[in-house]
């Protein structure tokens, strides 16, 4: 016997609005920031793909190229940093490793924080410096953003005396955690915008008086299984883009 499949069932989850354009507008180069993010759009979500954790290119950072862009900056950098009376005992080689290590620790701790609160089904404010600023070009001034982040973390990396970047120390990671926040806060002094994507997310129907047939019924009992996992990939992407959830 044919079940016929209701058109209300074709998708339970409904994207109201996305607004990526901080990711979109980026000029990152593809070998500086791979994500791999893709959605497989169908008409049973069924068939979503979770995507996969993006990543940062460290090797990329360890390219001559990239570390001379660094030259464009280093002096204002120091000259700015000596008038506040922090450290300047830093190379170009120093500001591109912390430029990738930085956004590593960015996926690895803010990010997977956020995917837990989401398995708790808890709601989390968490969200990182955007990786559209992490741009490295060769023509980085004391206006672009990446001269904001260097300025406040080697700041802050004064202030409270830490001798070497240790990303990946478990218990530094509370310590940067509040130098993430430091950072968005002088982005933000500086003009530069910190919009956090919201994500709109529907996956109820209004109740029906059409009566169902039983085989209809646990029809939709299993899609609405399917789609609850389909609906956790969203919501766990939405969270490591830094993005919050509003239902």
């Amino acid at each position: 016997m044919m079940v016929r499949r209701s058109s209300k069932l074709r998708s339970l989850l409904l994207v109201k609005r996305v607004d990526f354009s901080f990711l979109i507008k980026s000029k990152i180069p593809p070998s500086s920031l791979h994500s791999t993010w893709s959605v497989t759009y169908s008409s049973s979500l069924s068939k979503m793909t979770a995507p996969r954790k993006p990543r940062v290119d460290l090797e990329y950072y360890e390219q001559p190229k990239v570390i001379n862009y660094f030259d464009n900056i280093i002096n204002d950098l120091r000259i700015d940093l000596d008038k506040e009376g922090a450290d300047t005992s830093f190379s170009a080689p120093d500001l591109a490793y912390f430029t990738a290590h930085f956004q590593k620790f960015q996926l690895d701790h803010i990010c997977h924080y956020s995917s837990k609160k989401v398995q708790q089904h808890q709601h989390s404010n968490t969200a990182a410096v955007p990786f559209i600023y992490f741009t490295v070009h060769d023509s980085m001034t004391s206006k672009s953003p990446l001269y904001t982040i260097l300025k406040a973390a080697y700041k802050f990396k004064s202030d409270y005396q830490i001798v070497d970047w240790r990303f990946e120390a478990n218990e530094e990671v509370t310590t940067y955690l509040k130098m993430v926040e430091v950072i968005k806060e002088s982005l933000a002094s500086n003009n530069f915008e910190l919009s956090i994507p919201r994500i709109f997310l529907y996956n109820k129907e209004p109740a029906t008086t059409n009566v169902k047939k039983d085989e209809e019924v646990d029809e939709e009992e299993e899609m609405e299984k399917e789609n609850d996992d389909g609906r956790d990939n969203w919501i766990s992407s939405i969270r490591q883009l830094g993005g919050r959830l509003n239902e």
